[in-house]
């Protein structure tokens, strides 16, 4: 059975990022301790005595994102591992290294395979030089994309749905109009419900620009009666 190589503590990092297959009732913060705390565990039952990692070896993402480009601190994690001072790096599961498009697994494989980096997970211990390995870390990644790509389309679909029944999905009303909560069965819901003193102005901008009144005429009416846009 294949075996972990003697490590110490500086030759390992940390990568922890929130998924949205984590608890919705935790922060960001209460996620990644309790994952921190998990990847404490492993670390001492797969290599006993070797003590903690340091504080600088761990890398949060508090904000995450599709993209490498957009994860700061993975991007971080990835120039440190072309060090041959790096020899492993430790995280929940392969997926909380990307759920990015195929190209962006590729580089994360190639990465971690020509720098000879360890990926240490609850699951498996993955060595990419070994083309099996390879293969199961490739699977797991590419996995959690058709899970993604699954998600939004569940979410895109749940948005149309909700806008057909007349919900408002914005963060912020548009002018005219103010966002009210409504009940729609068991579920609360948000709606658009006119302000009247706004609807006059948005009433006299459609006839004005109706009749062929431009833009700019139409700002300057607005500004000089005091109408805040």
């Amino acid at each position: 059975m294949w075996q972990l190589p003697p490590l110490t503590p500086d030759e390992i990092l940390y990568y922890l990022r929130k998924s949205q297959s984590d608890d919705p009732l935790l922060t960001v913060e209460e996620t990644l301790a309790k994952h921190e705390q998990m990847l404490d565990d492993l670390v001492e039952r797969s290599l006993p005595g070797i003590g903690p990692v340091p504080q600088k070896n761990r890398f949060r993402e508090v904000v995450s994102g599709e993209k490498i480009d957009s994860r700061p601190r993975f991007l971080e994690l990835l120039r440190l591992i072309e060090s041959p001072k790096i020899k492993a790096v430790c995280c929940v599961e392969p997926e909380r290294l990307s759920r990015g498009s195929l190209r962006e697994i590729g580089r994360i494989v190639e990465l971690f395979r020509y720098s000879n980096t360890i990926v240490i997970t609850r699951q498996y211990t993955y060595d990419l030089r070994d083309d099996r390995d390879r293969e199961l870390f490739e699977r797991a990644l590419m996995r959690s994309n058709d899970y993604l790509e699954y998600y939004k389309r569940i979410q895109q679909n749940g948005r149309i749905l909700s806008v057909q029944n007349g919900n408002f999905i914005g963060q912020r009303a548009p002018y005219g109009y103010k966002k009210i909560k409504i009940k729609e069965g068991k579920q609360d819901c948000h709606t658009l419900e006119p302000v009247p003193e706004k609807a006059k102005v948005v009433k006299m901008i459609f006839e004005m620009y109706a009749s062929g009144t431009g833009s700019t005429t139409i700002a300057d009416r607005l500004n000089a009666m005091h109408i805040p846009s």
